[in-house]
């Protein structure tokens, strides 16, 4: 856990030391600051994934639009192998067969630790 710790912050100081600066925002999967990086891409150095800004709804005649002070979301664009996690935790949920929960679990795993390295 110390090392990713240390990973994280090596890469956010080389992050700063190359023009990005922190924005007010906060990663939505770790908590931790989000980088804008020179080219205004959102970065969390944390995760080592690039962030996509979602649109806020547009004010109006919209009774359930809320207040101009609507925090901005970001969220994590997610590579094929977290959705593929994803989706087989979903599976995982749902399957009552030993043998399958088993098999599921072990991919699982397989594809955490390839998304991790």
């Amino acid at each position: 856990m110390k090392r990713d710790e240390d990973i994280s912050l090596q890469r956010g100081a080389k992050l700063l030391l190359e023009g990005a600066t922190l924005a007010m925002d906060h990663c939505p999967q770790c908590k931790m600051p989000i980088y804008i990086l020179r080219d205004k891409t959102l970065y969390c150095a944390t995760c080592d994934v690039k962030l996509v800004r979602e649109k806020e709804p547009e004010q109006g005649n919209d009774p359930s639009s809320k207040d101009s002070n609507t925090e901005k979301k970001v969220k994590v664009a997610q590579s094929p192998i977290q959705e593929k996690i994803d989706s087989l935790a979903e599976q995982l949920k749902h399957e009552t067969d030993p043998e399958r929960m088993v098999e599921l679990a072990e991919t699982i795993k397989r594809l955490e630790k390839i998304r991790d390295s």
